[in-house]
């Protein structure tokens, strides 16, 4: 499903329009390919002086609990578009590809462009069509996975030579899961590391084994207040150490709202750490 904007040829009254009738866009953009949102968007001007825009827009980007991304559109209005300001959001996935992502965020930063557009004398040079060919009502996705993620990792690693060898291999699952109320992350792995080293006939092996397992549950209290603990337990032959356990309570406040993480934060924490071992 895509709106597209096209530029409709100028007829009667509006064959006085032009471009400098276009609202000027000054774009704060690390990440965005500004060459590919020229030719795409013909609609605008974008300028290089923050003086002479009318709509000032800053992209950041963050990562999800998916593995993509999150990219952040920030629109200020300025001079006559003064207090016309807004927020919108792009979502990646881990596999789009480069050319996917700049398309959208060029899509979406186009579609908010329209809200400004439409109150300039340039509105009459643009027509909104609905490309889709799906008539059929749409249905809500449902998620079989309920937003949690699931990662295996496994590795291997060796070198060695005559009187020096050395085997090392590491697993880590995890089972992440984030929604506007809660932030759940669960990990568990071990490592095993073996050097075997000759020395005339006699041959002197040494190994380390370590496991660990760790949990953080954030529960949201509203725009600015968390809370939540994290626990951890482990062990390590290579630090000589059977066991540890730890758990940490913690309570956190964020002056700005959570909404705004992307653009501003100013967090304070209180988190106690309890350990054995």
């Amino acid at each position: 499903m895509l709106f597209t904007f096209s530029l409709l040829k100028a007829q009667t009254d509006s064959s006085a329009i032009s471009r400098n009738d276009a609202p000027n866009l000054y774009l704060d953009c690390t990440m965005c390919d500004k060459e590919y949102m020229i030719n795409k968007m013909p609609y605008i001007n974008f300028v290089r002086d923050l003086d002479d825009a009318d709509v000032k827009i800053v992209v950041t980007v963050q990562s999800t609990g998916s593995g993509g991304k999150e990219y952040s559109i920030f629109l200020v209005g300025q001079k006559e578009f003064n207090f016309m300001n807004d927020i919108q959001k792009f979502n990646s996935n881990p596999d789009d590809t480069d050319e996917k992502i700049r398309e959208g965020i060029t899509r979406i930063i186009g579609l908010s462009m329209m809200r400004y557009i439409a109150k300039t004398p340039f509105a009459e040079t643009i027509d909104i069509q609905f490309t889709s060919s799906n008539t059929e009502d749409v249905q809500d996705v449902s998620d079989h996975w309920d937003s949690w993620v699931f990662d295996i990792e496994l590795g291997a690693w060796a070198n060695g030579e005559e009187s020096y060898k050395n085997y090392q291999y590491w697993t880590n699952l995890s089972a992440d899961r984030v929604t506007e109320n809660w932030k759940i992350e669960n990990s568990i792995g071990n490592n095993y590391s073996e050097s075997r080293y000759t020395l005339d006939d006699e041959t002197i092996i040494g190994v380390t084994r370590s496991l660990y397992a760790e949990n953080l549950s954030v529960k949201s209290l509203g725009e600015h207040w968390s809370a939540g603990a994290w626990f951890s337990g482990s062990s390590s032959s290579y630090s000589n150490r059977q066991y540890r356990f730890a758990i940490s309570p913690a309570i956190e406040y964020n002056l700005f709202k959570y909404s705004e993480s992307t653009r501003r934060q100013l967090r304070f924490m209180y988190r106690p750490v309890l350990s054995h071992q």
